[in-house]
């Protein structure tokens, strides 16, 4: 025998501690996988449980987060839309106020005089642009009214490019280009802004 041999040392198992009430031929090998998978099952049920809290949890914030940066867009689509809207009724009010325009001249004649007013004073004769149809309106006018209204000094010129009610005036070294739509638009964008401001 070699020396390996004679220092063996004999592996003794761990002490198995059976209950005064059970005997090593009473154990129901059975019994013990279903109470092993019983507690096996239980202890996965409570692990699984702890991590779907947290898969919850994490998909809670980030469902949070994602309804956070939907927010600001949302706002911003708000206040689009409430532009686009306005302008659109300020597009419609022109709509309205040239029809008006194109049966009342005294009303069309009003609108040039407050726009060449606002001119300043000039010994220039001022030179009246106006659409087609305004320039037959008031070309009519100056001729029943003839030496009775201070117009009789414009000149009136046709521009296709303006739209009734539109007008442009030049005055020696002045000029001011009235335009329905512009002015409405910038009524509706100051009214927006004095919206925002007040939401804030």
């Amino acid at each position: 025998m070699s020396s390996v041999d004679s220092e063996a040392v004999r592996w003794q198992g761990p002490e198995l501690k059976i209950s005064d009430q059970a005997s090593l031929g009473e154990l129901d090998p059975e019994a013990i996988r279903e109470a092993a998978y019983t507690e096996g099952l239980a202890l996965g049920v409570k692990e699984g449980e702890k991590q779907g809290e947290a898969k919850f949890a994490a998909s809670i914030a980030t469902l949070g987060a994602l309804l956070e940066g939907i927010q600001e867009p949302l706002r911003k689509m708000d206040d689009d839309l409430a532009k686009a809207l306005s302008l659109l009724v300020a597009k419609i009010a022109v709509q309205l106020v040239r029809g008006q325009l194109s049966v009342d001249e005294a009303m069309l004649m009003e609108r040039f005089r407050i726009v060449a007013n606002s001119l300043p004073q000039s010994d220039a004769i001022p030179t009246l642009f106006l659409s087609p149809s305004d320039h037959q309106i008031v070309s009519n006018h100056f001729e029943s009214t003839k030496g009775v209204d201070q117009e009789e000094a414009w000149v009136l010129e046709m521009s296709p490019d303006l739209e009734p009610g539109d007008c442009r005036i030049v005055s020696g070294d002045s000029a001011i280009e009235a335009l329905l739509l512009k002015e409405a638009e910038e009524i509706v964008l100051a009214a927006n802004k004095k919206r925002v401001a007040s939401d804030e």
